[in-house]
């Protein structure tokens, strides 16, 4: 039996002076601890035993994302697009997300003028009701922000 083919679970959730005692049972090795150090550090049992806990950092959210609201309450609007028709025209499709729950509701567009997508937020709220907050984030990109104040 060579020295490097041991294995059974106990080999694998030791540390190099462990290992070295188990190794000097049966054999004496010339530079054992840096030989034993290279095996550690080459095997993947070992490696998944000895690996450290990863850490989630939460992220602090807006007191609208996680406090209990009615539905569409808190909404999250943002467009989506083109899409390119059969007939060769281009849609867009307007995407209001519930903020708590991330429940959401489409409306296609044919273009992004203004009155198209105040057409569709209008749309949307006949259909989900008023809502009490608002998040956007194509007000610069799309020239809306006049529309849409924070």
């Amino acid at each position: 039996m060579k020295w490097w083919k041991i294995d059974n679970d106990q080999t694998h959730r030791v540390i190099t002076q462990t290992l070295m005692l188990c190794l000097r049972e049966s054999f004496w090795i010339i530079k054992s601890k840096k030989i034993v150090r290279g095996v550690i550090r080459k095997c993947t049992k070992c490696s998944k035993c000895s690996a450290r806990l990863l850490e989630a950092k939460s992220i602090l959210l807006p007191e609208d994302r996680v406090s209990d609201a009615a539905v569409f309450e808190v909404t999250g609007i943002d467009l989506w697009g083109p899409l390119f028709l059969k007939t060769d025209k281009k849609c867009w499709i307007v995407l209001a997300t519930f903020a708590v729950n991330r429940t959401g509701h489409l409306k296609l567009v044919s273009s992004l003028s203004t009155e198209c997508v105040m057409l569709a937020l209008r749309w949307f709220i006949a259909k989900r009701g008023r809502y009490d907050c608002l998040f956007q984030q194509w007000k610069e990109s799309c020239g809306h922000g006049q529309f849409f104040k924070d």
